[in-house]
């Protein structure tokens, strides 16, 4: 159950006679995005209720046309949701959680890709391959990792900073993999840190509660997660068109 709309049984004779009827709704925040639409939509209800019944007594009145509509709503809203007015989780949520997937299957294959040479004790013929280079010897396991694909979304600022921004969140990944790998030099615990660390990152990085309202440390804490600022960037140059130089 994500939410109770309660009315009461005596609704309508008391709205009727002025007997100030009360409407009810409780929502479910367990479910934190469900409960703040439904919490909206209710009381969105709820005001329509409530004018409905002022236009009902007006018109009981003999009180009509431009004065009537004057009092039940003297100030005209004019609402525009921007980038996604259809609630479209295609847009909400696949732009974001593909790439955090993503993000956390290239960890999982950099910290395997290494640490499987250090297991089987071939660490010596991956160098060797690399011409003594540890750098050559990287960029050939790590660059035919870095993949990346286009769907047609929301793309405000042109394919070219998106791209950018997914090669670069790649390579954040590879890095950050690689780093765990050095510190451990186990593959299971390289794994489950990054198995941790890729999970975090879908609560932390702010693309369902704002990271303003999280803990202080939790606010410092998601600079150091890739995805948090691939979100950022995703929401400036995808869905609001800003341009590249901000």
């Amino acid at each position: 159950v994500y939410g109770i709309f309660y009315i009461p049984v005596d609704f309508r004779r008391d709205a009727s006679t002025g007997g100030e009827p009360v409407l009810s709704f409780y929502t479910n925040d367990t479910y934190f995005l469900a409960g703040s639409l439904l919490y909206k939509d209710m009381r969105m209800q709820s005001n329509l209720a409530n004018g409905a019944v002022q236009q009902t007594l007006l018109l009981a009145k003999g009180e009509g046309g431009p004065l009537l509509a004057a009092k039940l709503m003297p100030i005209v809203l004019d609402t525009h949701p921007l980038n996604n007015p259809w609630l479209s989780y295609a847009v909400y949520l696949a732009n974001f959680l593909l790439p955090a997937f993503l993000c956390m299957f290239v960890m999982f294959t950099t910290v395997y890709s290494i640490s499987e040479e250090i297991k089987r004790r071939t660490s010596r013929e991956w160098l060797e391959a690399g011409n003594g280079s540890i750098i050559v010897a990287l960029m050939g396991k790590l660059v035919p990792q870095a993949l990346y694909g286009y769907a047609h979304f929301p793309l405000n600022s042109g394919f070219f900073p998106m791209f950018l921004a997914m090669v670069l969140m790649i390579l954040a990944s590879q890095c950050f993999a690689l780093f765990v790998t050095g510190m451990t030099r186990r593959s299971r615990i390289a794994l489950s840190a990054c198995a941790l660390w890729g999970v975090l990152s879908f609560s932390i990085c702010g693309f369902t509660y704002p990271v303003r309202s999280m803990p202080e440390l939790a606010q410092i804490g998601s600079n150091l997660f890739q995805m948090r600022h691939y979100f950022l960037i995703y929401v400036d140059q995808a869905l609001n068109g800003i341009p590249m130089i901000f």
